[in-house]
C-alpha cells in the first residue's frame, strides 16, 4: 500500500508544477516512512489529511527548488560565510537563545516565511517587506491554538530551525507528530542525514543568493534535532 501511496502523492506533486525531476531519490524512503504511519489508529481522517497535505507541500516544493537549481547553476557557487550553530535537548531553551543572538547586527538568520517559500530568492532591499511573509503568518494562524502551537510557535517572521528548510520530507513539523506516528518516529532517528543536510546546504545557498549575511558578519543556524543520532556528525561533516 505504500508504493502506492508514494506513486501517488508524487504524481499529484508532477501534476500540480508540471516538474518531474525530483533529483537525488533518497527523499523516497523519507515520503515512504511518513506515509506507512498515516493509517495509525492514533490519527483521525482530520488528521491524516493535514499530514499527507504537508508531505505534498513538501514535494511540490522540492520540485521547483531542483528546476531553480538547474536553472541557475551559480547559486551552488555562492560561498558560505562563517557560521553559528545552535543546538541542544528539545525544550532547553535553544529557541531563546537563538531570538537573542539573532538581535546581533552582524547576525543572518532564516525566518520561519523564507524557509517555508524559498523562492523566488529573498532579496534585501524587500526582505522586511516581502508578500511571503503575510502569506505564510495566514496559513499559520489556524493552527495557533492547537496542542502543536503550544509545543513550539513561531511568527512567520521570526528565526525558525533548520529542519524547516529540508526539501526531502524530514523536516516536516519537526518531531512534532512523532507521539502520534512511532514508525516516522523510528525513522527519524535511524535515519543517514547526509544527503539531507547536503540539500539543505546548497538552499541555504540560495536564500543567501541575493541577501547575503551583512558585511564581516555571519549565519546563525539552529537544530535541536541534530542532536539525535548520527545528525550532529552529519552536520559537522556538510558544513565544514
Amino acid at each position: 500500500m505504500t508504493t502506492a501511496a508514494l506513486k501517488t502523492l508524487l504524481d499529484e506533486a508532477r501534476v500540480a508544477t508540471g516538474l518531474t525531476d525530483f533529483g537525488d531519490a533518497h527523499f523516497e524512503t523519507t515520503v515512504a516512512a511518513w506515509l506507512s504511519d498515516l493509517e495509525h489508529p492514533r490519527l483521525n481522517e482530520t488528521g491524516r489529511t493535514f499530514l499527507r497535505r504537508q508531505m505534498l507541500k513538501n514535494m511540490i516544493k522540492r520540485l521547483q527548488i531542483i528546476e531553480y537549481w538547474r536553472c541557475h547553476p551559480e547559486i551552488l557557487e555562492v560561498e558560505l560565510p562563517p557560521i553559528v550553530f545552535i543546538t541542544g535537548f528539545a525544550r532547553s531553551g535553544t529557541t531563546l537563545l537563538h531570538n537573542l543572538m539573532a538581535l546581533h547586527p552582524a547576525a543572518r538568520t532564516f525566518k520561519r516565511w523564507e524557509l517555508m517559500e524559498p523562492l523566488p530568492p529573498p532579496q534585501t532591499a524587500t526582505y522586511a517587506s516581502d508578500p511571503r511573509i503575510a502569506r505564510a503568518q495566514a496559513a499559520m494562524e489556524p493552527l495557533r491554538d492547537t496542542a502543536l502551537a503550544g509545543l513550539h510557535w513561531v511568527n512567520a517572521d521570526e528565526p525558525d530551525e533548520c529542519p524547516w528548510g529540508y526539501i526531502d520530507g524530514s523536516g516536516i513539523l519537526g518531531v512534532g507528530a512523532c507521539s502520534a506516528m512511532p514508525q516516522w518516529e523510528l525513522w527519524l532517528r535511524q535515519r543517514d542525514a547526509r544527503q539531507t543536510l547536503r540539500e539543505y546546504r546548497q538552499l541555504i545557498q540560495l536564500l543567501l543568493w541575493k541577501n547575503p549575511v551583512p558585511d564581516g558578519g555571519f549565519l546563525l543556524l539552529k537544530s535541536p534535532m541534530s542532536t539525535q543520532g548520527s545528525q550532529l556528525a552529519a552536520y559537522r561533516e556538510t558544513f565544514a
